[in-house]
């Protein structure tokens, strides 16, 4: 990967990782493929198999996105990590991000590595939401923690705020025709979104809530809030 790309708005490093952040508008078509591959390979340790995550399905996703966030390792002289952001308006003078994807080697389990993420987000866009279709337990439970509210675990989308989140993730086509209409906005599951179990992450007391069936695909629509 290009040494211009791994080195731009790069931060100090905090024990041995660092999150670098990256407009996807400053990544050079050479370095979009260099990514693309490294993301891809990330994708397949992370989530324990094969995802099937070409450079052409990469690079899609990568600049789909407002940001790309890389996860440097100086033990393992590697990118070990990566999350795409995309931002809207959710009023006027509120942001809300969504929050794509992100994956994780691993050899990062354990590190912290998503609790750091979160605390740079949230000090760098100051956003009023941060949202994510996930059946991951693991992020499920780090975009929760220390939000203000957490739909739908603890309000559901059936609220008028629930609903306008709603109604940003489809005016931004963060959400697929399938996607809304497959999406229960009490359950805040959305029913066989990628039509099998996505990763080999541990099972969890989240697991059957709201009849969510992993194996089948289905997903939350998480959305966290964090100010009001």
């Amino acid at each position: 990967m290009k040494t211009n790309l791994l080195t731009k708005s790069l931060p100090e490093v905090s024990e041995d990782i660092a999150w670098q952040f990256i407009n996807t508008t400053d990544i050079s078509p050479n370095e979009l493929i260099d990514l693309a591959i490294s993301i891809g390979k990330i994708a397949d340790d992370g989530f324990g198999m094969d995802m099937d995550f070409d450079v052409d399905h990469a690079k899609v996703s990568i600049l789909s996105s407002d940001v790309v966030c890389l996860l440097h390792s100086s033990k393992e002289k590697k990118l070990c990590g990566f999350a795409l952001l995309r931002m809207a308006k959710l009023q006027p003078s509120k942001t809300l991000i969504y929050l794509s994807k992100i994956c994780f080697c691993k050899t990062m389990i354990g590190k912290k590595c998503g609790k750091k993420l979160m605390t740079l987000v949230i000090d760098r866009f100051n956003p009023a939401v941060i949202s994510a279709m996930t059946q991951n337990p693991a992020v499920l439970h780090l975009l929760s923690s220390n939000a203000l509210l957490s739909f739908p675990f603890t309000a559901d989308y059936t609220s008028k705020l629930g609903a306008s989140i709603v109604d940003s993730m489809i005016a931004n086509d963060f959400m697929s025709l399938a996607d809304i209409a497959n999406f229960d906005d009490l359950t805040g599951i959305i029913k066989n979104k990628y039509g099998h179990r996505l990763g080999d992450y541990p099972s969890t007391d989240i697991d059957e809530y709201n009849t969510l069936n992993r194996d089948n695909g289905d997903s939350y629509l998480i959305s966290s809030l964090y100010q009001i």
